[in-house]
Formats: structure tokens, C-alpha cells, sequence
């Protein structure tokens, strides 16, 4: 979020009631938190209320706090977490292209021999997110369906 939002207390009131907003602690309301960030992702960011949007980082802060805690991932080099966000948002090589400019950039990107920067990392991170995906819950699911690591393609 780059601007501050201006958040109406009794609509962010009505969303907290919905879920209990508390340090997670079991696998159930961690399981019930996710359900509601993928609820409101679902919506799209630019089609959430500010109480949304500002309920929505409280419940990503609470749901990476418990997965730092309860189920720490191993360190993945950022090109094969581009690679696997490709692979499950259904993107290309092609897709790439407007984010990082040329085939030769995408290339070794990909190949792990040109480092992702924070801008684009943040463009593909905001396209796979229109897909209803996030890192953080890309991560859960590799990590829940405990595929083995991607491998280089180069």
C-alpha cells in the first residue's frame, strides 16, 4: 500500500466481526484466516473498500507471522519462485516480456543469471496476484503439496 488509507471505523468494525482478528495459534483458524485473504483477493485490489484493503494487510501480517513461526520455507533462489509462480498462474515466457523488457533479460532471469529487482519482482508479483495467487500463498501450497524444488531450464 503506498497512500494511507482513510478508514471508516464502523465498516472495518463490521468486517473485523466476520473473523476473529487475533494472533494465530492452530492450524484451524490459520486454515479460516487464508479462506478470508482469498476472499478479499479474489475481489481484486482495485476493487477492494479501504476497510477491505486495510483488513486485508491486518490478515496477511497475522497469516505470515504464523507461517514464519509454524512453517518456516526454505530460502528458494527468486528464479526458481518466478518459475513456479509462472507454472501455477498459468503465465509465459512471453508474459514476462512487458516486465522485464527483452528475451534476453527474461532468459536469464529465468536461467538465474540476472537478478530479479524489486520493481520487477513487484509488476509480476501484482500480475500473478490478478490470477487470485499471492507469493505468500503460492509458498503455502508448494510447501503443503511439498513439490520439490525447480530446476533451471537454460
Amino acid at each position: 500500500m503506498s497512500a494511507t488509507l482513510v478508514v471508516d471505523p464502523k465498516k472495518y468494525t463490521r468486517l473485523a466481526n466476520r473473523v476473529v482478528v487475533k494472533a494465530i495459534e492452530t492450524e484451524d483458524e490459520y486454515d479460516r484466516m487464508v479462506a478470508a485473504v482469498e476472499h478479499l483477493m479474489d475481489k481484486g485490489e482495485d476493487n477492494l473498500s479501504p476497510e477491505e484493503s486495510a483488513f486485508l494487510e491486518t490478515m496477511a501480517i497475522l497469516v505470515q507471522a504464523y507461517e514464519d513461526r509454524y512453517h518456516p520455507l526454505p530460502p528458494v533462489a527468486p528464479n526458481e519462485m518466478l518459475a513456479y509462480l509462472m507454472e501455477t498462474s498459468g503465465r509465459t515466457y512471453q508474459d514476462l516480456l512487458p516486465v522485464l523488457g527483452t528475451r534476453g533479460r527474461v532468459s536469464e532471469a529465468l536461467g538465474g543469471k540476472r537478478s530479479i529487482s524489486q520493481g520487477a519482482g513487484n509488476k509480476t508479483r501484482v500480475g500473478v496476484q490478478g490470477h487470485g495467487r499471492s507469493l505468500h500463498l503460492a509458498c503455502r501450497a508448494r510447501q503443503r503439496i511439498r513439490t520439490p524444488p525447480l530446476t533451471s531450464r537454460g
